[in-house]
């Protein structure tokens, strides 16, 4: 696949959700962001694959967690290259280093620099979308520009993650 077809994909599916979804603007975001969290698993690849599961951790963000959940936790089991997604919602920092995928809401930003520093070294993909906070995580969603992705390859490569340049292509880098 081009990397003009996977951009084009990924915005076509969350103007889909966003225009189909309720008319309430916290669902519509969290659709939103919900939406790119499943669709870059795709395209990670974490240093101790393979392994039987991927864990999507979720730490605020009380919608975006009920929107994976609506999303992994159907009839039939999410899988991404062998690996079964399972989805945590964490409620406290400690708890934060217990997956692969740890995405950080904005309520929860003034902890980021405590997470940090607890997962330091482990394989953890940081995904955020506060704005200002582009230096702390590997991803950033860009709400305030069209939910527009962000990426700081370094971050990603400093904990032994691959990402492929397509997902690299269609993202700012930060």
């Amino acid at each position: 696949m081009t990397t003009t077809t996977i951009k084009n994909i990924i915005t076509i599916i969350v103007l889909m959700f966003i225009s189909f979804g309720s008319s309430k603007a916290q669902e519509q975001h969290s659709r939103a962001i919900g939406l790119y969290i499943d669709s870059f698993t795709k395209y990670l690849l974490w240093p101790n694959e393979p392994k039987e599961e991927l864990v999507v951790g979720v730490y605020g963000g009380a919608e975006v967690h009920t929107y994976l959940q609506s999303v992994y936790e159907g009839k039939k089991i999410k899988k991404v290259r062998e690996m079964e997604i399972k989805l945590k919602k964490f409620t406290s920092v400690n708890e934060t280093s217990s997956c692969d995928i740890l995405f950080i809401s904005k309520e929860k930003s003034s902890e980021l620099e405590q997470i940090n520093t607890l997962i330091s070294g482990l394989p953890i993909l940081v995904v955020t979308c506060i704005p200002g906070y582009k230096s702390s995580s590997a991803v950033n969603i860009d709400i305030e520009n069209n939910y527009h992705l962000e990426i700081c390859s370094q971050k990603i490569r400093d904990i032994g993650m691959k990402i492929s340049s397509a997902l690299t292509s269609i993202a700012d880098e930060i």
